[in-house]
């Protein structure tokens, strides 16, 4: 989810996406604070949010500059949470 009121950054995520090849992968774009009932820190430079079976299983979500690696080895660790 990109939170974002750029109205060219639909254009630029297809560009991205046909380039890169990215498939099986829900993206989407919503306004900057995010959508309602989510509660997106508003500090947060990274949010990732992972859910199955609508309901949520994993929130992270990362300061300006935090996304260190031991923070993304506890973002890809949670991935296991959505087998």
């Amino acid at each position: 989810m990109f939170l974002s009121d750029d109205p060219d950054l639909e254009k630029q995520l297809q560009q991205f996406i046909n380039k890169e090849g990215i498939k099986h992968v829900h993206i989407g774009i919503d306004n900057p604070a995010g959508p309602k009932g989510w509660n997106i820190a508003k500090e947060a430079e990274v949010t990732a949010v992972f859910y199955k079976n609508n309901k949520v299983v994993a929130n992270h979500a990362v300061g300006n500059g935090g996304l260190s690696a031991q923070t993304v080895e506890a973002i890809i660790a949670d991935l296991s949470k959505l087998k």
